[in-house]
């Protein structure tokens, strides 16, 4: 609880915004009421000063971590963080003796999109795709964008091949509804191939070899 001598000062960004207050009382014996107060805000101005640069570390540390696991574009996952996910999920499943599976989902047609209609439709198109898969999975699920125009979905915990494909299905059919954008309509489509663990392998390659060998439209 600040008292009615604390000396105050806001704490502030690199950019000038107030991120908060800092308020300094004394517990000593100032020689006189001027030493008293120049001490407090010496020593809050060096310390809004510290938390600020604290603060803002934190902040771009976060940002830098954000942009090192995660598809600018899209804002889904990036390959780095589905390969992370992925070395954690199948420590987890030879531990637990449980099944898992990756669903690889190749676009059709994306480069004749951005030859048609440009880049920036090709983009927007991407995002909403994005939107649409992330929409029919669950929490525990990971869906990453690992290419220009594929995409990779880590189910951590399938009841077997069925359940897998089930899940492949319900990604085709988002698909299904056409994509209207900035006036374009595109009929999207799209192939999967799904691998399941540890029949197809543990590790990443052995699962991408064997989800790409099993692609196939719904």
């Amino acid at each position: 609880t600040w008292s009615a001598g604390d000396h105050r000062c806001e704490i502030l960004s690199p950019a000038r915004d107030r991120l908060g207050e800092l308020a300094v009382g004394a517990s000593w014996e100032p020689a006189s009421a001027e030493s008293l107060e120049a001490s407090r805000a010496a020593i809050c101005k060096i310390g809004c000063s510290l938390i600020a640069l604290a603060i803002e570390t934190r902040r771009l540390s976060d940002v830098l971590r954000y942009q090192s696991e995660y598809d600018s574009l899209t804002n889904v996952a990036n390959r780095v963080q589905l390969e992370r996910r992925l070395e954690e999920t199948a420590s987890d499943s030879r531990r637990a003796k449980k099944q898992f599976a990756i669903v690889y989902i190749d676009l059709d047609g994306f480069k004749q999109i951005n030859d048609l209609h440009g880049y920036r439709i090709g983009d927007l198109y991407l995002q909403q795709i994005s939107a649409r898969l992330a929409g029919s999975l669950r929490t525990a699920d990971t869906l990453a964008r690992v290419g220009g125009d594929e995409f990779a979905v880590l189910i951590p915990d399938v009841e077997g091949r069925n359940e897998a494909e089930e899940i492949a299905n319900r990604l085709l059919r988002c698909f299904d509804p056409p994509f209207v954008i900035d006036g374009v309509t595109i009929q999207g489509s799209a192939s999967v191939g799904v691998a399941v663990s540890p029949e197809d392998g543990w590790d990443a390659d052995q699962l991408k070899r064997a989800a790409d060998s099993r692609r196939r439209k719904l």
